[in-house]
């Protein structure tokens, strides 16, 4: 993740953390919020996307500072969601007014 909204602004993650998250092509999406794993539903239109609350693991982290703070906006902001966009790597997360709620890089993993 690059950015996650914060106060009206893009904030990138907190240092030491790697909030992600996958969307399995049959209704599921899964991750990291920076702590916990979450899980949620979603449904995908052409440029929609509705995502259902997320259920997470409940640990609680108390390093790096911030982390929890980070999570429980990445998951709450989860619910805002109601359209998207695709870059070549990136995807951005937009509320229903075209506001970015989330912008994720797409990861890319050894050979």
């Amino acid at each position: 993740m690059t950015g996650i909204r914060r106060d009206a602004e893009l904030a990138p993650p907190v240092p030491g953390t790697t909030p992600t998250a996958e969307f399995d092509g049959s209704g599921r999406m899964f991750g990291s919020a920076g702590c916990n794993r979450f899980t949620a539903g979603y449904e995908a239109g052409e440029s929609g996307l509705e995502i259902t609350a997320a259920a997470s693991t409940r640990m609680f982290c108390t390093q790096p500072s911030g982390v929890m703070e980070q999570e429980a906006a990445f998951l709450a902001i989860l619910a805002q969601v109601a359209a998207f966009t695709r870059g070549n790597d990136s995807l951005q997360l937009r509320d229903s007014s075209g506001a970015v709620l989330v912008t994720l890089e797409r990861e890319t993993r050894p050979v």
